[in-house]
């Protein structure tokens, strides 16, 4: 729950620089049910920008959050976590639509011409 909660306020955090905006604002996240498969950080992350969005607080929004894991030799986006477990790559992206604004990546022990395709 600790790293969820910090891959969601990594992604969101950022965008309130710079605005003067000297308030507290606190986004909580809570899975009310769930089938085991959905990322709840990615799922936590949209619903949270789409929450900031909506209170009408002054931030540089929204912030969309995706993931991206590989197997054998296919990626697959946005993956169940049963697919994620043994993935040898895992990537967790946030995006304002403009550039990366958060970015986590677990993997193996890779070949340079994997992380560069």
């Amino acid at each position: 729950e600790i790293l969820a909660a910090r891959n969601i306020d990594r992604a969101l955090r950022p965008r309130f620089h710079g605005d003067g905006f000297l308030e507290t604002v606190r986004v909580d996240v809570e899975v009310a049910s769930s089938d085991g498969d959905g990322d709840v950080i990615t799922l936590g992350a949209n619903a949270a920008s789409c929450a900031l969005a909506l209170a009408g607080v002054p931030w540089k929004g929204p912030v969309g959050a995706s993931r991206l894991s590989r197997r054998g030799a296919s990626f697959t986006r946005d993956p169940p976590l049963w697919f994620c477990e043994n993935s040898g790559f895992d990537l967790l992206y946030a995006t304002d639509g403009v550039g990366c604004v958060a970015l986590e990546l677990g993997c193996a022990p890779a070949k340079d011409a994997l992380l560069k395709d």
